[in-house]
């Protein structure tokens, strides 16, 4: 006779049918688990860094792509090294068609890989789609695009975009690495320009009061690469260009840098400058209103260290240094109100986004129907008050 719980367990054992039939369902399962049915290798696709849009004269998108070739990575230079791969690091083709997104489908035709665009980082968008049709479709496309990412670089480029692509803006360079370089990797002056990615265009497009602006890309000294200006737009058109120290005015005005270097003429030597090295620089604006209309003013506060002292610069000379600080002060209010004359009277309309805060200041009053107008005559004073803390060079 079996003890009771000998029974119990023995009844409670599956049968060996079911036992197989568990273990094959189980092994199919890691199978099934094991690995990723869709992959492709690396060799089967295209990984596009950088996008060029133009306008045809027909009115047509045209979209070049430059990617690198994967077998080429590990090469240096252009051609790569000795004995090892040689030709061009990147791939470059293009596609036409009446509209962004058809563009787009043909271009993964033009290339026998997979098109996969999780890698992109810059957008160059041309100055005659920029003017003629806009930028808006191009825009709103690649931020509703998923496989984009949101930071992606966006410039806007003087003449067409394509033409800028085979320029070497230096060596051991390509034309989207050295874009990439000059944003995010802090190897050149970023005051001539300003970084503004994806979800900030669709953002400055999209909300009112705000106005797009993008750093502009074109043709330099030596025939390079050349990042400097800002192309400023008035809705979804390119209304014009802001340069040198009308685009410096537009940064500081809106906020996008606060260092800077800033001459100085030395009191009592005319011609001689000291070279003011700023280490903060801060704008304050009031927001007033006066019956129907408003103003606005701009107090800046700048502190800074001198980079270079003048040859007269020694002992404990208070005078000189009042001086000093204000021919700064005198020369940066000259910098502001020229940048802020060129947009109120060359342009017109508010590139500086100030209607943005207007808005948030009078929210029961302020209307976007006449601000254009408005802006165009409205009252900006500014006021300058540099500090200069240390003396001589700093580094």
């Amino acid at each position: 006779m079996k003890p009771a719980g000998m029974e119990i367990r023995q009844r409670a054992r599956p049968p060996v049918r079911r036992r197989v039939v568990l273990a094959a369902a189980l092994l199919l399962l890691a199978l099934t688990l094991g690995g990723c049915w869709d992959a492709q290798e690396i060799e089967k696709r295209t990984f596009p860094y950088s996008l060029w849009v133009d306008l045809t004269p027909a009115g047509w998108y045209r979209i070049t792509a430059l990617a690198p070739i994967p077998r080429m990575m590990g090469a240096t230079g252009t051609t790569g090294p000795p004995g090892g791969p040689q030709g061009p690091k990147h791939a470059v083709f293009s596609s036409t068609a009446p509209t962004y997104a058809e563009a787009m489908n043909d271009l993964g035709e033009q290339t026998d890989r997979e098109l996969d665009l999780s890698h992109l980082q810059v957008f160059v968008l041309g100055e005659e789609l920029a003017r003629r049709v806009g930028v808006a479709e191009v825009v709103e496309a690649c931020f509703r695009d998923l496989r984009i990412s949101n930071n992606a670089i966006v410039l806007v480029s003087r003449g067409p975009a394509a033409l800028l692509t085979g320029l070497s803006p230096a060596p051991e360079l390509f034309a989207t690495d050295y874009i990439v370089t000059f944003f995010r990797r802090g190897k050149v002056d970023l005051q001539r320009s300003v970084q503004v990615e994806l979800w900030q265009a669709y953002v400055n497009l999209n909300t009112p009061g705000r106005a797009l602006f993008l750093p502009r890309l074109g043709r330099g000294p030596d025939n390079r690469l050349d990042i400097s200006g800002l192309g400023v737009f008035r809705g979804p058109h390119l209304a014009g260009w802001l340069e040198a120290e009308d685009a410096q005015a537009f940064l500081w005005i809106t906020r996008k840098t606060q260092t800077d270097y800033l001459p100085a003429e030395v009191p009592g030597h005319p011609g001689e400058k000291a070279i003011l090295s700023t280490s903060k620089l801060q704008v304050r604006r009031r927001i007033s209103r006066r019956g129907e209309r408003y103003a606005i003013s701009l107090q800046v506060d700048v502190r800074g260290n001198l980079q270079s002292s003048p040859a007269h610069f020694t002992g404990d000379q208070g005078e000189l240094l009042r001086g000093l600080q204000q021919n700064a002060s005198e020369e940066l209010k000259r910098i502001l109100e020229h940048g802020i004359r060129t947009v109120q009277h060359r342009y017109g309309f508010d590139a500086f986004g100030l209607g943005e805060e207007v808005r948030r200041r009078y929210p029961a009053v302020w209307t976007l129907d006449n601000w254009e107008e408005q802006f165009s005559t409205m009252d900006i004073t500014v006021e300058v008050r540099t500090q200069i803390e240390q003396r001589g060079t700093i580094y």
